[in-house]
């Protein structure tokens, strides 16, 4: 097949734009819209500790177990979930998706 002449080349590519996008997640722990930053910075003057959805998110994927099951509620979580979570195994992930 033609497709067999740039298979490596594919390859190094998706490897890169995966890597990419796993620091662009890792570094990006909060909105960055101008509403969003007003809310962090009133959330800082309340007591107790506060984590944005997304280092939640980042947080469970590091403590999930292999053979998790995880369910999201709709709404946006769902589909933020979607970019952070990671399985190993088929059938891990439910989700409403569009059906909410």
């Amino acid at each position: 097949l033609d497709c067999d002449a740039t298979r490596e080349e594919r390859y190094v590519t998706v490897q890169a734009e995966k890597a990419a996008w796993e620091e662009e997640l890792t570094n990006w722990t909060h909105e960055k819209d101008a509403y969003s930053l007003d809310m962090i910075e009133e959330q800082k003057k309340e007591p107790g500790n506060y984590l944005h959805p997304r280092q939640v998110l980042r947080e469970l994927e590091k403590a999930m177990p292999e053979d998790v099951m995880v369910s999201t509620d709709i709404g946006n979580i769902n589909s933020v979930a979607n970019s952070y979570l990671r399985f190993e195994k088929p059938r891990s992930f439910f989700a409403a998706m569009s059906f909410g």
